[in-house]
């Protein structure tokens, strides 16, 4: 959740936020797959829609809780301390 969504429940307003939806999958061919009318309608190439969506997933720097993905993030590396 995030400033401007606790803002509009706060005013009593709620709408279902799509592309956190979509991001959380973690999967080009799913979101392809749920974006396919939509792409269509838009005259969206689908090559140039899935570039677009492995650059989005690609930026996400931790993986995303709650995701679609079935593989488990891997464990962060110890970073020895000098002391």
């Amino acid at each position: 959740m995030n400033v401007l969504e606790l803002v509009g429940e706060s005013m009593g307003l709620s709408q279902d936020d799509q592309f956190k939806r979509l991001k959380k999958l973690q999967d080009v061919d799913l979101i392809l797959a749920e974006t396919r009318d939509l792409l269509a309608h838009h005259h969206v190439d689908e090559d140039a829609a899935r570039q677009s969506i492995q650059a989005m997933l690609e930026e996400q720097p931790l993986g995303l809780q709650n995701s679609g993905s079935r593989e488990k993030p891997a464990a962060p590396a110890a970073v020895p301390i000098d002391g």
